[in-house]
């Protein structure tokens, strides 16, 4: 009896340790976040790199959030050791990292070479360089991808005569959160945005409406936009609710929403082309029509003014397409958590009542 209360009450805790941690990776986005739990949603790209160079060998693990197009963190090791080129990067990312971990603890390694790629790497992994690295991926282009990096290694670290190999592997933010032995984690991201809010000033934005409508969100950028219209499939603009996945254009033209645009694929010379985004406030405006804030990428939003109510918006279907089974598996879940549940406090009952008598 003991054993099977032992068993419901891990069940129950482990899944909402769980299911806290997908909603945390999935901007809280909870039809996500169950997809991610049933292991049909992978949203992360773990990045196996090896290198070598006339003076160094060198091999990393980074990874990488191809949804949100933001880097989670990157793990470098180099060294003079012709050993490292042992490390092969088409084995399992669980492997190859623990491989690169064993080799940074048993071998000579050059620490300050390593903190000088690390640094390289994050600062040549903007918005651009994410939107290329998800298109060549979905392209297949293993040729392209090897040259992106290998730019890195020459012009940024200044290396000569530079071999990369680089895989790539798909996994989930979940599996990484639970597996990983060098990535970022919930908390030390937690910690490090803390620090940022209490050293950098708060960031300004439009007006007191768009500050209360995004508060407690990380507000990097804000544009402007503009619903894409569908007449006959869309959906009543008066029926959209917070969570909703719409197709929204940017309308702002300066540099940095170009360069957002390009990392998305969504501008050439025929100008802007529509962008998925999630509804995070959606709000009825006094003078009619409606205010919409949809994200983007984390910390970029795109912000829609509606003047018209009696129109019909585009929407994406297609995550709820892919998702369907995963949502009855997700419910065949709860259901199984909430029997558990009950099994749970009736067992409690019956040896309360036993000890009782």
């Amino acid at each position: 009896m003991a054993e099977i209360l032992d068993t419901a009450a891990h069940s129950l805790s482990d899944y909402t340790k769980k299911l806290e941690i997908a909603l945390f990776y999935t901007n809280g986005d909870e039809e996500r976040a169950k997809q991610m739990i049933a292991g049909n949603l992978r949203d992360m790209y773990v990045i196996k790199g090896r290198f070598s160079s006339t003076t160094s060998f060198g091999a990393f693990i980074a990874f990488f959030n191809y949804f949100y197009l933001t880097l989670n963190s990157v793990y470098p090791v180099i060294s003079d050791s012709f050993s490292l080129k042992d490390i092969r990067t088409n084995i399992d990312w669980k492997t190859f990292e623990k491989d690169m971990a064993e080799f940074l603890t048993n071998n000579e390694h050059d620490d300050v070479l390593g903190r000088q790629f690390k640094s390289v790497f994050i600062s040549s992994f903007n918005l651009q360089f994410a939107g290329d690295l998800k298109k060549m991926y979905n392209e297949k282009g293993e040729v392209e991808i090897n040259r992106l990096f290998l730019q890195i290694m020459q012009d940024r670290m200044g290396f000569q005569s530079v071999n990369m190999v680089v895989d790539i592997e798909v996994i989930s933010s979940l599996d990484m959160e639970l597996s990983s032995i060098t990535s970022q984690k919930i908390m030390e991201f937690k910690d490090h945005e803390q620090e940022k809010k209490d050293s950098e000033p708060e960031i300004e934005v439009d007006t007191g409406d768009d500050q209360d409508a995004l508060k407690g969100k990380e507000v990097k950028l804000i544009l402007r936009g503009s619903l894409i219209l569908s007449p006959i499939s869309g959906r009543e603009i008066g029926l959209l609710v917070m969570g909703d996945r719409l197709k929204v254009k940017i309308a702002d033209n300066h540099t940095k929403a170009i360069h957002v645009a390009k990392a998305f694929n969504a501008y050439d010379d025929d100008g802007m082309h529509p962008i998925t985004g999630r509804i995070v406030s959606i709000r009825h405006r006094s003078d009619g029509g409606y205010t919409i804030f949809v994200i983007i990428a984390k910390g970029i939003y795109v912000k829609i003014e509606e003047l018209e109510e009696n129109i019909k918006v585009a929407i994406d279907t297609s995550y709820m397409d892919a998702g369907a089974k995963p949502d009855r598996m997700s419910k065949i879940s709860i259901g199984i958590i909430i029997a558990l549940a009950v099994a749970l406090a009736g067992l409690i009952t019956l040896l309360v009542v036993f000890v009782l008598k």
